[in-house]
């Protein structure tokens, strides 16, 4: 028997979904099934889940959130899988950003500087006020000191803006791609520029929501 969660007075059926040893309960709601060609690859193999929530729904948690879509429908979308413990330690020995670090390479000529707004530093090109390429960091880039060990120590979220034509003009939309770890799931997720100050309560939220498909299993 599929469990089912009640919320207000309406139940929702849950989607058990098992892997590496943990088992999520997921309500449908929360479940996204795209359309076309296959699934995302991660590991060699599609993820355990592709989630959704709706923008009113994180707005509940995040009352400042801005939907990233007009209709304010299907808004923070994301891939969840669960590693095992080798798949967890080669994923986290990744570290793509080491020109960054150094400011050699692809990143010989960006600069680094503090965003007080969102409380993490910002690396982008070097004389471009408005960049169609930036990456988020927790810490400064110092090539006098030891680089951490994986990208994900350092690196919060790598961003890019598309130029979209508007009735009025172009507008320059920008978006941010986020991985984060707990245990040994990893969530992939992307967010609205503007959210990037939301970026932990996003993380944080995430996580509850899969504790609490965790427990859900145990009713």
């Amino acid at each position: 028997m599929i469990p089912a969660v009640l919320v207000g007075a309406v139940a929702y059926a849950n989607e058990i979904l098992t892997r590496e040893g943990v088992t999520l309960c997921v309500p449908e709601r929360n479940i996204f099934h795209p359309s076309g060609a296959g699934l995302p690859k991660f590991h060699g193999r599609e993820p355990l889940l592709i989630f959704k929530f709706l923008a009113h729904e994180v707005a509940a948690v995040i009352p400042s959130y801005v939907s990233q879509r007009e209709k304010a429908q299907l808004d923070l979308i994301g891939e969840l899988d669960v590693l095992s413990d080798a798949q967890r330690e080669r994923t986290l020995a990744i570290n793509n950003y080491e020109d960054l670090w150094t400011g050699t390479g692809a990143f010989q000529n960006w600069q680094t500087t503090f965003n007080k707004d969102l409380g993490l530093f910002k690396a982008s090109p070097q004389g471009e006020e408005n960049p169609k390429n930036w990456v988020l960091l927790n810490v400064f880039p110092d090539a006098s000191r030891p680089m951490p060990k994986s990208q994900f120590e350092f690196v919060v979220a790598t961003c890019h803006a598309t130029d979209v034509p508007m009735h009025d003009g172009v507008k320059r939309v920008g978006s941010c791609g986020r991985r984060i770890f707990f245990d040994r799931i990893t969530i992939d997720y992307s967010l609205h520029a503007e959210n990037s100050r939301h970026i932990f309560q996003i993380d944080a939220l995430l996580k509850e929501k899969v504790m609490s498909w965790k427990s859900a299993c145990q009713q």
